[in-house]
C-alpha cells in the first residue's frame, strides 16, 4: 500500500526539487554577499538531496529489490530530518501569514506605493494579494506532500532494511 503512494509521490516531488536546485544555486551565490543566506541554502540543498536520494532508493531498492550501500540510508535519514524542519518552517510561516491577512495587504500596499513610478509594475493590489495567497497555498501543499513522503520513506526504510549493505 505504501509503495503505491510512494512511487507517484516521489516522481511528483522531482519537479519542485529541480526548481529548488536552481534556487539553491543562486542562494549560494548570494551567500557570498550576505552570509545569512547560507542557512536557507543549506535547507534548500537538503530538500533537493533528500528528493534525489529517495528517488535512488525507490528505483534500486523498492522497485528493483537490489542491495545498495548503507550510506544511502544515512543520506536519506539526515536530509529527511532537515527537510522536516524546512516543511514545518514553511507551514508555520504560511500559517502566520494567512491568519493575518491585513498585514499581508499592508505589505502589498507599501510595495505598490514604492513602485508607483515604474510603468512595468503591475499595481492591482487585489490581484497581487490573490496571487500571493495562491502561491502560499501551493507551498503549503508541497510541504504537506514532503511530510507524507518522509513518513512513507521511513516506513519503507524499515521494511527494506536488509537491502542496505556495508561495503568493506
Amino acid at each position: 500500500m505504501i509503495t503505491k503512494i510512494y512511487k507517484p509521490l516521489t516522481y511528483l516531488l522531482l519537479l519542485p526539487a529541480a526548481l529548488l536546485s536552481i534556487f539553491t544555486f543562486f542562494s549560494i551565490l548570494f551567500a557570498f554577499v550576505n552570509p545569512g543566506i547560507l542557512f536557507i541554502s543549506f535547507l534548500l540543498a537538503s530538500v533537493v538531496i533528500y528528493t534525489i536520494c529517495s528517488l535512488i532508493f525507490l528505483q534500486k531498492v523498492v522497485v528493483s529489490l537490489k542491495e545498495i550501500n548503507a550510506k544511502l540510508k544515512d543520506w536519506i535519514k539526515v536530509n529527511a530530518f532537515v527537510t522536516v524542519i524546512f516543511a514545518l518552517m514553511m507551514f508555520f510561516n504560511i500559517f502566520s501569514i494567512l491568519t493575518k491577512p491585513l498585514t499581508l495587504r499592508k505589505i502589498i500596499g507599501e510595495m505598490v506605493e514604492q513602485q508607483k513610478g515604474n510603468p512595468n509594475f503591475y499595481s492591482n493590489e487585489n490581484v497581487l494579494y490573490n496571487v500571493m495567497i495562491s502561491v502560499f497555498i501551493v507551498f503549503a501543499i508541497y510541504s504537506g506532500l514532503l511530510l507524507i513522503h518522509i513518513g512513507c520513506t521511513f516506513n519503507l526504510l524499515k521494511k527494506h532494511q536488509d537491502s542496505f549493505v556495508n561495503e568493506v
